[in-house]
């Protein structure tokens, strides 16, 4: 959004208003304002929020609408039915509904999505940027989107200037783990995720019960009431207290965190390309995650971190136990994550991705007013 008010657009954001919302003014950037109920698939709410979107755009008359995740895609797939300009839709990641079996409730829901995404998405978009090849290929074979309109653009990018560790200094590092009653020579593993059962959290709290002596753990997210797999903040608390987790809360100065980490942990059941463990190698950290889609696609096993079985905190466990006894190895693999943040997932490398997308989708549909 920067680069487009930078070179010259009129941009807008439509979402849910909030404190990240309130941003948006500061870099140029109008939000309007729409509801969104993300705990129900309520038909009466859903079509209350598509009309509103089709209102808002008719009154922007957008050259392109780019839509993120699976329900904002489908109500901008459905509310821009016969208006001009070019729709993409991103898809980061299935979420929660698609991150393992679960039971027969979850597989009628999976396919109601599915047939709903499928009708709305083929009829509509003209691309659909996938994160991962997993989610890429799971959309073409289940006839969710046509296989010439998928692109692949991997991951959100990661800013490589803020997230370095030559910013910041030994002193830095140690005031921080000051503060919060964490030793200077401890090995510290940490965590950041919306605090959702999805994202491997009760496993990443059975890893520090088994580990509690050997590193210190620290677990920074807040749990996501707007989330069908969400966890209760007295769950949380319960378990990471008897586990020894130190638990932050939400913090805005995420660099100087991960500054002040050894070894990076994501124990996540499914993601699109995980921003956090982009961020975590661009910091020149080790990372452990699971052998998921997403996930799999940012850290190479022995390369620049370990890659476990999903939904297993004791094979987690061993990977932390590993490299936590390992200094050396911890160097070399955060080195190599740095490397690979720089050559592949740096973020103005995305954005021209992004940029150059928009440009052929205009071409090719030659109505563009812009």
């Amino acid at each position: 959004m920067q680069r487009l008010v930078a070179d010259g657009a009129a941009v807008f954001a439509i979402c849910p208003s909030g404190d990240v919302a309130n941003r948006f003014e500061e870099h140029g950037v109008e939000h309007l304002e729409l509801p969104i109920d993300r705990l129900t698939f309520n038909p009466a709410r859903a079509r209350a929020s598509i009309r509103g979107l089709r209102r808002a755009l008719e009154r922007i008359e957008p050259d392109v609408v780019h839509a993120f995740t699976l329900r904002p895609n489908l109500y901008v797939n459905l509310a821009t039915r016969g208006m001009r300009g070019v729709v993409v839709n991103s898809v980061t990641g299935l979420g929660s509904l698609y991150a393992g079996e679960g039971g027969p409730r979850r597989t009628l829901l999976r396919g109601l999505v599915n047939l709903a995404t499928g009708f709305a998405t083929q009829s509509r978009a003209d691309a659909v940027v996938f994160q991962n090849p997993d989610d890429r290929d799971y959309f073409v074979s289940c006839r969710l989107c046509r296989a010439g309109r998928a692109r692949l653009i991997v991951g959100s990018g990661v800013d490589t200037v803020e997230f370095s560790s030559g910013r910041f200094d030994r002193d830095g590092r140690a005031r921080l783990r000051g503060q919060w009653g964490i030793a200077s020579d401890a090995t510290v593993v940490t965590m950041i995720a919306r605090l959702i059962s999805s994202k491997g959290v009760r496993e990443f709290i059975e890893a520090a019960a088994a580990m509690r002596h050997a590193a210190t753990f620290v677990l920074i997210g807040e749990p996501d009431s707007g989330n069908p797999d969400r966890l209760s903040r007295e769950e949380i608390h319960r378990s990471a207290s008897k586990a020894g987790v130190i638990r932050v809360g939400r913090q805005d100065n995420i660099p100087e965190w991960l500054h002040a980490t050894d070894l990076y942990v994501l124990p996540s059941y499914r993601e699109g390309l995980p921003r956090t463990v982009l961020e975590a190698m661009a910091m020149g950290l080790p990372i452990v995650t699971t052998h998921a889609p997403g996930c799999r696609e940012a850290v190479s096993h022995g390369e620049n971190g370990l890659l476990v079985p999903v939904r297993d905190g004791q094979a987690l466990a061993g990977a932390i136990e590993e490299l936590v006894a390992d200094e050396a190895r911890r160097v070399r693999m955060g080195r190599r994550s740095r490397e690979l943040a720089e050559s592949r997932f740096r973020v103005e490398t995305v954005v021209e991705q992004h940029l150059s997308l928009y440009r052929d989708l205009i071409q090719k549909r030659g109505d563009w007013h812009g």
